[in-house]
């Protein structure tokens, strides 16, 4: 007879495994906001910094959860998961290992790109981010971006990218099957400017965890948050 004590569903644990994800992403959110927030505001004293950002915390931390919401909703599209879907297989015809770099100049892949290119510049530069990159939920090579920078058909499995942040978003995302972010921080590849990355599960026929969708932001992205005097007055 079978332990009810000790018997955990496989439904439980995906629940259990769900909510601590969501916990440590909004936990990395929080860090984030109020990092940017003391980095964009100046003061004459701490109390007046208090205020400021006690006004702006609200509106930036709406603004990230806005844009998970945008990595989610990409996440769950037609278009992604097709994309995603044609890579992967593309990246598992090719039998690469983890850390051997992806093929990216090839015919083939070209094919397979280039019918999405332009859903997903149009996304990028309607909703101000910098980049939309695709990774092997498995694997970790970075199938797609829409920067084709130099970190393109690399394989984040390897330890050259322990400190990479695109690389920690796919490994959060993928380990824990739920939205992940990571915290501003220079990117090498995007000639080390400050970058955080937004991170989503691309899920596939049946379920399955295919790849993972990311989304790279600059700190210009709430600028005009912090900018704005609305409402303040002077102390």
């Amino acid at each position: 007879m079978r332990n009810q004590a000790s018997g955990v569903s496989a439904p439980m644990k995906r629940a259990t495994a769900m909510r601590a994800a969501e916990r440590e992403r909004r936990d990395n959110q929080r860090e984030a906001v109020l990092r940017l927030i003391a980095s964009h505001e100046q003061a004459d004293d701490l109390e007046q910094l208090q205020i400021v950002q006690n006004l702006r915390k609200s509106q930036v931390e709406s603004a990230f959860d806005e844009r998970i919401r945008d990595v989610k909703g990409l996440a769950g599209d037609l278009r992604i998961q097709t994309l995603a879907g044609e890579l992967v297989a593309y990246e598992q015809g090719l039998a690469l290992q983890p850390t051997a770099p992806l093929p990216v100049k090839s015919t083939q892949y070209s094919e397979i790109t280039d019918k999405y290119q332009q859903f997903c510049r149009t996304f990028i530069e309607s909703y101000g981010f910098s980049d939309l990159s695709i990774v092997a939920a498995d694997s970790g090579h970075l199938l797609f971006s829409t920067a084709g920078e130099s970190d393109l058909g690399a394989g984040f499995a390897s330890a050259l990218y322990a400190g990479n942040g695109k690389a920690e978003a796919w490994r959060r995302a993928s380990r824990t099957g739920a939205a992940a972010i990571v915290d501003f921080a220079p990117y090498q590849p995007s000639g080390n400017q400050e970058s955080a990355f937004l991170a989503h599960p691309v899920f596939g026929p049946g379920r399955d965890l295919l790849a993972v969708v990311i989304l790279q932001i600059h700190p210009a992205f709430i600028n005009e948050i912090m900018d704005s005097r609305k409402g303040m007055g002077k102390t």
